[in-house]
């Protein structure tokens, strides 16, 4: 296969990440300098309903600082998915904080 068959659709899945990274550190904003209650157990609530991969690929991107090729080192997962998967997991809490923040 031609190289810019295979490099587009990893472009596009980055940029789409880059915008759910920008949204979610949005919303985190809003809810700066101290998060109410009912943020935080909306924030709570949406990591556990969270599917399981999600959930840790979103925890040690975000609390531990891994970078999408040590979390997929780490999980024995391609980057690509890692990169999906986190994506999910931020737009899952974004939904969930958004509708309490408003």
């Amino acid at each position: 296969m031609p190289k810019s068959r295979l490099a587009a659709p990893t472009a596009s899945l980055r940029a789409r990440l880059r915008r759910r990274i920008m949204n979610f550190r949005m919303v985190l904003a809003q809810a700066r300098p101290a998060p109410t209650e009912e943020a935080m157990q909306a924030y709570r609530q949406a990591l556990e309903t969270m599917p399981e991969h999600q959930r840790s690929i979103f925890l040690l991107h975000i609390r531990e600082d891994r970078s999408i090729a040590e979390i997929a080192g780490r999980l024995s997962l391609d980057s690509q998915a890692v990169e999906q998967l986190l994506g999910q997991a931020i737009a899952h809490i974004c939904d969930r904080l958004a509708a309490p923040l408003s």
